[in-house]
């Protein structure tokens, strides 16, 4: 046990070194340290507490501020900075830190949501730094809630480093429409959207009727672009075109592949689609869906081609022939006919006209005068 005339006090407590001067105790509620010039007994270590857009500030200055602090040892400590030295050098080198940080200057900037959000990732601020390195402007920026803290050494920096961050970043918005936004509400597009933020520094956020990028960088053109190509590439609009039911079976078993050649011809076979639709209370129509850019096209030519339908109505007053018709020779009649010419034929009757003022009795009074309706396309009624 060291005695106690070779001690010093210091409130209280003392500190004493054991004769290899390497290990410190402590004994009771005094510390007893041996008197002498040991550069162990005058070597102490604080740490300098800053906020944390200061403290960050200082991190990135710590090589120039060790420069010009050698007799003391400096390292980055979770809120501030660690000086260690002998006990003079560590008092100087404290008051050089605060006199430093004293003039550094914070500039405010409000953010809303999605920028805050690019800016908070850790990719935003490597390369915010790279970008502020690259300058050789001192100055850090943090995010907290939706404020931006740009932190620089001087006015001058500060300034320097908010025009660079407003050359770089950039924002844009590309409109939608109805027709985008089941494709907006997609696992497909969720994927493109992370896969681009996971590649790119950008946020990309839908809006009510827009679709908004925030990017850093000079990205911002590649990305939008793509946005772009993949909201037309997947837009889906559909529209109908309302026909009978004569025009639609005409259409549905003669001409099907004609009108959805249509599509071919305008959009190639994967970026519109062509369908004959009956809804539950019998309403036909072709339907008409797909890309927008082309859908009006593919529509004017099915339109044109529905155009090209006729109707006919013919009256034969011949006897038996109505019955004749019901019979399965009549209708097997009637179905060869549809086939050969590419119509389609329906029946009503209708009283003889023409012979209501015969007497009641007289049986060719009462015969029913069989109503033909045809439908077909215009160069089929010729022949």
């Amino acid at each position: 046990m060291v005695s106690e005339d070779r001690a010093v006090y210091v409130d209280d407590v003392s500190v004493c070194c054991e004769v290899d001067e390497t290990t410190e105790y402590v004994v009771g509620s005094r510390a007893q340290s041996r008197l002498g010039s040991s550069p162990k007994a005058s070597h102490i270590q604080e740490t300098v507490t800053f906020a944390a857009g200061k403290r960050d500030l200082l991190k990135v200055l710590l090589p120039d501020l060790q420069a010009s602090l050698p007799e003391c040892s400096l390292k980055p400590a979770a809120e501030g900075i660690e000086v260690s030295g002998p006990a003079e050098a560590v008092s100087r080198a404290k008051c050089h830190i605060n006199e430093q940080v004293f003039s550094f200057k914070t500039h405010v900037i409000p953010l809303d949501n999605q920028r805050a959000r690019l800016l908070q990732s850790d990719k935003s601020q490597q390369q915010v730094q790279e970008l502020f390195s690259k300058a050789r402007i001192q100055a850090v920026l943090s995010v907290r809630d939706d404020q931006l803290l740009l932190t620089a050494a001087d006015d001058e920096q500060k300034s320097q480093a908010s025009r660079i961050l407003e050359r770089n970043l950039h924002r844009s918005e590309i409109p939608v429409d109805d027709f985008h936004q089941e494709f907006l509400q997609s696992d497909q597009w969720k994927q493109f959207i992370d896969d681009l933020e996971r590649n790119y520094t950008v946020t990309v956020e839908k809006e009510t009727s827009s679709v908004v990028i925030e990017a850093l960088g000079d990205c911002s053109e590649d990305v939008l672009k793509q946005v772009r190509d993949k909201l037309e590439d997947n837009a889906q609009q559909s529209d109908d075109i309302h026909l009978t039911e004569e025009e639609w079976e005409l259409l549905k078993t003669y001409h099907q592949k004609e009108v959805e050649d249509c599509r071919c011809r305008k959009a190639g076979t994967d970026r519109v689609h062509v369908a004959f639709t009956k809804s539950p209370s019998g309403n036909c129509v072709i339907q008409v869906s797909g890309d927008p850019r082309l859908l009006e096209d593919v529509k004017t030519d099915v339109r044109q081609f529905v155009q090209q339908i006729v109707h006919k109505t013919v009256r034969f007053r011949r006897a038996g022939l109505f019955q004749f018709m019901k019979t399965g020779s009549g209708k097997m009649a009637i179905t060869g006919i549809e086939k050969e010419y590419k119509c389609h034929i329906s029946i009503t009757e209708e009283k003889d006209m023409a012979r209501l003022d015969v007497d009641e009795e007289d049986e060719e009074a009462n015969e029913t005068v069989p109503k033909i309706h045809m439908t077909a396309t215009d160069r089929d009624t010729e022949r």
